[in-house]
C-alpha cells in the first residue's frame, strides 16, 4: 500500500502521532501493563517508526532526528517548538482535569443525596435531571474562581 501526503499533511501526521505518544504514555502503566495494551503500543511503535522514517524524503528531517546507537527516529525539539503540540496537551489536560473533579464531585454529592434504592429506581432521564444541579453547582463554582475555594476538611 502506497500513500501519498503532502509535506503539510505529514507534519499534520507528525503533530497526530506526538499526541498519540502521549495518551499512550499517560495510560500504560510502565511497570506491568496489560498484554493486549503491550502488543498494541508495540504496533503503534512500529507504525510510528515507519512514518517517522519518511521524513528525510519529505524534506521535514528538521523535525525528526533518527538516533543510530538505539535506532529509533523520534520528534525533534524543533518539532515541539514549530508548532502547538505542548499548548494543544495542556489545554486537553485542564480539560479532563477540570470535566473530571466536576463528575466525581457532582456524583459523590448525588450519591449522599439519594439512597440506592431511589437511585436504582430512577429512569435514566430522571437520574440526569436530578444529578444535573450538582455539576451545574461545581462547574459555576470552578468558572468562578478554579481551585482557590477547594479545601479538605
Amino acid at each position: 500500500m502506497n500513500i501519498e501526503l503532502t509535506r503539510e499533511q505529514y507534519e499534520a501526521l507528525l503533530k497526530s502521532l506526538a499526541i498519540t505518544r502521549f495518551l499512550y504514555h499517560s495510560i500504560l502503566e510502565e511497570e506491568d501493563p496489560a498484554p493486549d495494551r503491550l502488543d498494541s503500543y508495540d504496533a503503534y511503535e512500529d507504525m510510528e517508526q515507519q512514518i517517522l522514517s519518511y521524513a528525510k524524503a519529505l524534506e521535514v528531517s528538521h523535525l525528526v532526528a533518527y538516533d543510530t546507537e538505539e535506532e529509533l527516529h523520534y520528534l525533534t525539539r524543533e518539532f515541539e517548538e514549530k508548532t502547538d503540540i505542548s499548548d494543544l496537551i495542556t489545554e486537553y489536560q485542564d480539560s479532563i482535569f477540570w470535566d473530571e473533579l466536576v463528575q466525581r464531585l457532582a456524583s459523590r454529592d448525588f450519591l449522599r443525596t439519594y439512597s440506592e434504592s431511589e437511585i436504582k429506581s430512577m429512569a435514566i432521564e430522571e437520574r440526569i435531571e436530578k444529578e444535573a444541579p450538582f455539576i451545574t453547582r461545581y462547574e459555576d463554582v470552578f468558572t468562578e474562581s478554579g481551585i482557590d475555594t477547594l479545601e479538605l476538611k
